[in-house]
């Protein structure tokens, strides 16, 4: 039986970043696609349900069992190859690989160009078959835009082959404060056909929680980050300055506007971002609430494509 007893060795897997408390009978480890597809059958063949679960770093409870068998992925973290076709590269991947594992493996095996997986969602220690499951999100598109080819079993995501992308030369932020509700939404419409790589949206709560971490203008009532990307530093900054230029049309103020060079420079917001999730929860931890989806849903508001905003 590849199904152990659930014991307290095994008490981590029972909540996730949502904090919601589950419980199983019994929790299934493998390590590949045999083990997976063994522990899927076991299951099936005795009618009990099962939750598939990666690094628990769900912010929603979906990787939270309520009863039945548990089946962790966590085991399953092998990268597979790395393959090139006609100068596009794609990265096989089982499904408990982490961000975190696939940046490090890029840096050290392509040495003539930069390529990564564009995706950056709040959480680099989540996995991939975690993170397309559920549909997760970054400044940089959706994991799910990004995935060539998957192999499943059954249902359960167990490998994934990853179309990267290569490294732009040249790569912008910038990080611009509205002061006045609607300003966000009429600059959101006006910058569209301007063009941009990727955005996130901080709305007035998420800026409330920042503050606590960060300086940032005490007026602010939302704000706007978008990436800039490009092969050259001229292109860039003629699209900087027609974004700079709408800004200050709808009563942006100069100083109102952070820009950053580089990604290393681009970590700094990107920290923002990432940092919206674990706030959300350290609150809901003080206050000694659970709200299933809260989080989930804050994070979603602040990815979604300017014309969306609200």
């Amino acid at each position: 039986m590849i199904f152990e007893p659930m014991s307290e060795k095994f008490a981590g897997m029972l909540r996730d970043e949502s904090r919601i408390q589950g419980h199983a009978e019994a929790v299934a480890r493998p390590r590949d696609v045999d083990q997976l597809r063994q522990a899927a059958q076991e299951a099936a063949g005795q009618k009990i349900p099962i939750t598939v679960q990666g690094a628990a770093t769900g912010l929603e409870g979906g990787g939270v069992p309520r009863g039945g068998w548990l089946i962790s992925t966590r085991g399953m973290n092998q990268i597979l190859g790395l393959r090139e076709d006609g100068g596009a590269y794609y990265l096989r991947v089982q499904a408990g690989v982490t961000f975190e594992q696939v940046e490090e493996y890029l840096r050290r095996q392509i040495e003539s160009q930069a390529y990564f997986f564009p995706p950056n969602p709040t959480e680099k220690s989540a996995t991939l078959g975690g993170a397309y499951a559920s549909d997760a999100a970054g400044t940089l598109g959706r994991v799910r835009d990004y995935v060539n080819d998957i192999l499943w079993v059954g249902n359960i995501v167990a490998e994934l082959e990853l179309a990267l992308q290569a490294v732009p030369k040249c790569n912008w932020g910038v990080l611009l404060f509205f002061t006045s509700p609607g300003n966000a939404k009429a600059f959101a419409r006006a910058v569209l056909p301007v063009g941009y790589a990727g955005c996130a949206h901080f709305d007035t709560a998420a800026l409330g929680l920042l503050r606590s971490k960060h300086e940032l203008p005490e007026d602010a009532r939302e704000a706007i980050y978008l990436v800039l990307c490009g092969e050259d530093d001229a292109g860039l900054e003629e699209t900087l300055a027609a974004i700079l230029a709408l800004y200050l049309e709808i009563g942006g103020r100069e100083d109102y506007a952070w820009a950053a060079e580089g990604l290393a420079e681009l970590e700094k917001f990107q920290a923002m971002c990432h940092a919206v999730p674990e706030l959300i929860n350290s609150e809901l931890d003080k206050a000694g609430r659970i709200q299933p989806g809260l989080c989930k849903a804050a994070v979603d508001r602040m990815y979604v494509g300017l014309d969306m905003i609200p």
